[in-house]
C-alpha cells in the first residue's frame, strides 16, 4: 500500500500515512489499515534527518517503522500479497534476512538523500556525497578538459576501439552538439526579440512573475526534484478513511502518494520551506534537527536526553550555570538562599525558617526582573543584602 501525506496549510499540519510492520509471538505481519501520524508540517522529514542512515540497524529500523512493505514489493515483486487482515507474515529469522538485505539496498540512496535535504536547507553536510554548490566551486574543483584518460590508460582497447579514439570520437561529438545547440539559441533570441517587440505587455507580465517564483527553480530545489521517482495526487482520500483519519474536517484539497519514501520526503521539503520562516536547525545539547517553535529563542529540543530530564531542561540549567559563572549577582543570589537553606534545615528556629520561606517566595520574581532588565543591578543587590537584616 502507497505511503500517504497531506497538507494543512491554514494550520501548518501533515497527516501521513504509512505501513508500520507489527511483531507478536516471533511473526512479524503487516495489516491494510495504515498508521496515520498527524504533525507539524516537516515533522517527518526532521524523523528522517536525526536518522543515521550510515548505520545498518538505525537505516532498517527507520524502513521497518515506516516503509518496509513498500520496499518488500520493490525488491520482491512476485511475492504473493494476501487481502485479508494480515497482508504479509515472517518468521523472525526470514523477517530480519530481507529487511538487512533491502536496509543493504537502499542505505546508500538514504544517506544520499539525507545530505541533499541538509544542502538544502542550508544546514552543514557532506561535501563528498552531495557535492558543492555552484557558488562554491573553486578553480581546484573544475575539469580538466585535456581529455579524459590518462597517457597510461590511452591505448586500452574497448571494443576494439583505443581509450584515445573513444576520447576523441567523444570530443567531436560535443563539438557537434555545441554547434546545434549555439544555432537553437541563436533561433530562439531571434523568436524572443520578435515576440517582445509585437507584445510587450504580455511579455513583461510574464518576466514579472518569472522573476517572483524564481527561486522555486533554482540548482538547489532541482536537486531535491531528481530524488523523485514516483508522485502521484489523490483526490478521494480513501486510504485515511481506512485509517480513520477523518480529513474532510480540515481544509486540505489533495493527498500525496508513492511507494517510494524519499519522494514522500521531496513533498514534504517543498511544502516545509514554501513557508519562509520555517526552518530547521540542531539541538545545542543532543545534536538532534527540530523544528523551533521561536525563531530567536530555541536552541534545544524537547527530547529526553538522561536522568528523565528533556534537553530544553537541560539547556535552562547549563544556561543557568553560565550566567552564574559570568555574574557575579546571580552567584551571591545563589549563596544567600544556599546559606538560608542551610540555617533552616540545621537549626529549625521559626525566625530560620520565615527568612528562608521569605527569600525563596520573593526570590523568583526578583530574580526573573533583574533577568528581564525590569530592575537594576543595584536594586536586585539591595534585595539580596536586605536578607541579613
Amino acid at each position: 500500500m502507497k505511503l500517504n501525506i497531506a497538507f494543512e496549510k491554514e494550520t501548518k499540519l501533515e497527516f501521513l500515512l504509512y505501513n508500520k510492520i507489527f511483531e507478536h509471538n516471533s511473526i512479524y505481519f503487516s495489516n491494510p489499515v495504515q498508521q496515520s501520524k498527524r504533525a507539524k508540517i516537516g515533522s517527518f522529514l526532521v524523523c528522517f534527518l536525526n536518522t543515521d542512515f550510515e548505520n545498518i540497524d538505525e537505516c532498517a529500523d527507520f524502513i521497518s517503522k515506516y516503509c518496509f512493505e513498500n520496499y518488500y514489493k520493490l525488491h520482491y515483486p512476485n511475492h504473493p500479497v494476501s487481502f485479508k487482515f494480515i497482508r504479509y507474515a515472517f518468521d523472525s529469522k526470514d523477517y530480519k534476512r530481507i529487511l538487512y538485505h533491502i536496509s543493504k539496498e537502499e542505505q546508500e540512496r538514504f544517506i544520499y538523500a539525507k545530505e541533499i535535504f541538509l544542502k538544502n536547507l542550508k544546514l552543514p553536510y557532506n561535501v563528498d556525497i552531495a557535492g558543492k554548490n555552484d557558488d562554491e566551486i573553486d578553480e581546484n574543483d573544475k575539469i580538466d578538459d585535456d581529455g579524459l584518460f590518462s597517457k597510461e590508460d590511452e591505448n586500452y582497447e574497448v571494443c576494439g576501439m583505443t581509450l584515445k579514439e573513444i576520447d576523441e570520437e567523444l570530443k567531436q561529438s560535443v563539438k557537434c552538439y555545441d554547434k546545434y545547440l549555439d544555432k537553437k539559441i541563436e533561433n530562439y533570441e531571434k523568436y524572443i526579440t520578435e515576440y517582445k517587440e509585437k507584445n510587450k505587455e504580455q511579455y513583461e507580465a510574464f518576466m514579472q512573475e518569472f522573476e517572483k517564483n524564481k527561486k522555486v527553480y533554482d540548482n538547489g530545489y532541482m536537486e531535491i526534484n531528481t530524488l523523485i521517482e514516483d508522485l502521484t495526487v489523490d483526490y478521494t482520500f480513501i486510504h485515511y478513511l481506512y485509517a480513520i483519519e477523518n480529513v474532510f474536517y480540515h481544509n486540505i484539497p489533495y493527498a500525496f502518494t508513492s511507494n517510494h519514501v524519499i519522494s514522500i520526503l521531496c513533498i514534504e521539503f517543498r511544502e516545509f520551506v514554501s513557508y519562509p520562516k520555517n526552518i530547521i536547525r540542531k539541538c545545542q545539547n543532543c545534536g538532534k534537527y527540530l523544528i523551533p517553535e521561536n525563531l530567536k529563542a530555541t536552541k534545544y529540543c524537547n527530547n529526553i536526553f538522561e536522568n528523565s530530564k528533556t534537553c530544553r531542561e537541560i539547556g535552562k540549567e547549563k544556561s543557568y550555570k553560565n550566567n552564574l559563572k559570568s555574574d557575579k549577582l546571580l552567584e551571591l543570589y545563589r549563596k544567600r538562599y544556599m546559606s538560608l537553606a542551610s540555617n533552616n534545615s540545621h537549626y529549625h528556629t521559626e525566625s530560620s525558617r520565615i527568612k528562608f520561606e521569605k527569600y525563596k517566595s520573593e526570590g523568583i520574581k526578583i530574580k526573573e526582573k533583574y533577568l528581564n532588565g525590569e530592575i537594576s543591578k543595584k536594586e536586585f543587590k539591595d534585595w539580596i543584602e536586605s536578607s541579613y537584616c
